[in-house]
Parts: structure tokens; sequence; C-alpha cells
């Protein structure tokens, strides 16, 4: 039992180091101040692997750890295998449009893409999947790097953040930029309803990317996001803007009663959404863009876990296809966005057949989950009905 004991103690420190190992701390110089960073690598991370690159930028007065910490970001990197990194602003602050006269002060936009190419010679990355995320002053952030760097930076997002008046003054797109926000209604900090003469509303911040990206401002999905977490003192809606230039996309969550926090946070600073997760939904959106614009599935056919089954069309209309490539589909569900099953097939209706026809006329317009069920696992989609 002792050299059990010690065996256990050896492994855990193994593996505790092999963790930490991925997380690294660094300095840089650039334009004479010392820029400190943390790069987090995932689990399989390899100097050969071009992955993509995701900043996550904390909030004013806050930093690196602060942001790493209570993002939960390094959780979907192992997962989803993209890089992450935490920098740190200049006196906890960052230089967004705030200042006046314009772009005065550090040259936060020059040493964030300065720290690309830095991170890219050092380890790799695709430079045509590069993102930015952040909290609060991070969020302005992300949208000053988006009208500066739109050649940079593939999609961004923002979590309690807004864009600045002077941002918007001198926005210079050279592409359209897939847009999300994430805020609380109830937040104090930067309110949902703005702040004359400093930043917009949050419809406001919507129309300027609309119009940004040439979105058709009609061509507009809604829905709620179902109500999980009853004890989380919130709920949440979604409002995706879907025919814009390029294949871009707007993306509005709005935390009803929600403060100035990040959704799906562990750390409850305030009033936190706990039916949606920030994180996991931003590298949702991201990894469907780079540079030259959407990553569209071929032929308009979605397939789901490779050889299992294939669906088309998606987006689809009047009838959606299922073609089962594999004899262990056990079930496959149809769910509405208010966890409703409106479509289900079990094993018996699934066996021997090769394609199950769905009429979907009864169906809404909107978004849908597509959940299959084998012996091994459950995979699920989101599709979209027209």
């Amino acid at each position: 039992m002792k050299h059990f004991n010690l065996l256990t103690f050896v492994l855990f420190l193994l593996f505790g180091y092999t963790l930490k190992a991925q997380e690294t701390n660094h300095t840089m110089m650039y334009d004479g101040l010392e820029r400190a960073y943390i790069l987090y690598l995932p689990a399989n991370y390899t100097p050969n692997s071009q992955m993509p690159l995701v900043f996550n930028l904390h909030g004013l007065g806050s930093n690196s750890f602060q942001q790493r910490f209570y993002s939960g970001m390094n959780a979907v990197a192992d997962t989803s295998d993209f890089i992450v990194v935490y920098p740190d602003g200049i006196e906890n602050a960052w230089n967004c449009g705030f200042n006046a006269p314009y772009d005065s002060g550090v040259d936060d936009k020059g040493y964030i893409a300065a720290l690309i190419d830095t991170i890219d010679a050092n380890y790799g990355i695709d430079r045509n999947r590069v993102y930015s995320c952040g909290m609060s002053m991070g969020g302005f952030m992300s949208y000053y790097l988006a009208c500066e760097r739109s050649d940079i930076f593939a999609a961004v997002a923002s979590v309690t953040g807004s864009i600045t008046d002077s941002v918007i003054h001198y926005c210079d797109l050279q592409r359209p930029v897939p847009i999300m926000q994430f805020h609380g209604t109830e937040d104090p900090t930067v309110p949902y309803n703005g702040m004359p003469g400093a930043y917009p509303s949050m419809q406001g911040l919507v129309d300027f990317w609309v119009g940004q990206n040439n979105c058709t401002s009609t061509d507009v999905t809604m829905y709620d996001i179902p109500d999980t977490n009853l004890g989380d003192s919130s709920t949440a809606d979604v409002v995706i803007y879907d025919n814009c230039e390029n294949n871009s996309q707007v993306i509005l969550y709005t935390i009803y009663g929600g403060e100035h926090t990040w959704p799906g946070a562990s750390l409850n600073i305030g009033i936190t959404n706990k039916d949606v997760n920030a994180s996991e939904e931003i590298w949702k959106f991201f990894s469907g863009y780079t540079l030259e614009g959407a990553v569209i599935q071929s032929a308009n056919t979605t397939t789901i876990n490779k050889e299992i089954l294939a669906l088309y069309p998606n987006p689809f209309e009047e009838q959606l296809t299922i073609d089962i490539q594999q004899n262990e589909v056990e079930e496959i569900q149809l769910i509405n966005i208010n966890g409703q099953v409106v479509y289900e097939a079990n094993q018996n209706e699934i066996s021997g057949n090769q394609s199950l026809s769905i009429n979907t006329a009864f169906l809404a317009t909107g978004i849908y989950l597509l959940k299959v069920s084998t012996k091994e696992e459950q995979t699920s989609y989101k599709i979209v009905k027209q």
C-alpha cells in the first residue's frame, strides 16, 4: 500500500507538471515598454500543429491571470485545440479609443500585432485563424482591433464591453468582421443602454456592426435560451443577423437581469447567467470563420461524426433528409430552442433504413438541435429552418 501511495503521488506530480507546463509566462519589449502575457498551449499542441490563436483581454483594473481564471477558456482550448494568449495592459488598461485625441497613448494595437508575430515565430499558428475576445475594457479593445486590424483578426467577441464613439467615427474595415456580443441588462459598469458621448446602447452597437458588415437588417433570427438554471436570477436570448457580406454574422446575447459578469463563469462576482457559457459559445462562433470568410459545408450538406450520418439540406425548408451510414445509430431527435423534441426516431425505426425523410413543413423557422445517439456517445449539431 505504501508503494502504491508513493507511485500515485509521483504520477500526480508528473501529471500536474504536464498540465502546468502547457502554460507559460512571458515578457517582451515593445515601443520601449516591457509587456507581459500568459500563453496557454492545449494538450494536443505540437510544433507542427498550426493551431488557431485566441486573444482573451482583461477588463479595466484586472490582469491576465484573473482573466485566465475567470473566463475558464483554457478548458475550451484543450477540447477544441486552439492557443490562448492573455496579455496584460499597461496599468491594467487598454488604449481602446477613450483617449483624446483618438489613438493617443500606449500603442496597444501595435503591441498586439507584434505579439502575434512573436507567438507565430516561436510556436507556429494559423495566421488565417486569429481572433480576439475580452471582458469589459477587453471587449472595447477587441472592437478597436476589429476596426483597426481587420486584416489580422478573423472574428471578435465582447463580454460586457462595447465600442467607443471615437472608434465608431474612425472605424475603417478592410473586410467584414463577424461580431458576437454578450451583455447584461442590469450591468452597472457598462450600462446596456449605453452612455451618451462615450459609447452606444447595445442596440446601437448592433446597428453599427450590421451596417459595417452590410447585413440585411430585416433578416434576423431571435430565440430564447432555455432557462436550464433556475437559480441564477437571469434568463437569456440571442439575436442573429445572418445575411451579411461574405457570410459574416452579428450576434447579440442579452442576459436579462445579468450584471457585469461573464456568462458561465464558475466565480460569481455579480448576477451571472448559467444557461449559456460565453467561452464555449465564443469559440463555436470563432471556429466558423477565417480571414477568407465563413467556413461553409460543401454541397449544403452537414456530416455528423464523419461516417455516422449526413443530413441535407442545411438550412432546410419543407423537407430534411438524414442518410444513415452506420448501423450503430440508436436514436435521432430534433429539438427546438425551448428544449422540446419535435421529431424522434428510435432504433426500431432506424434499423434497416438507409435514409429518413422528415416532413418539416409544420416547424417554425429558426434554429434546431439534431441529437444523434449511438452506443458509445451522443452528438449534437445545430441546424436551421428557413
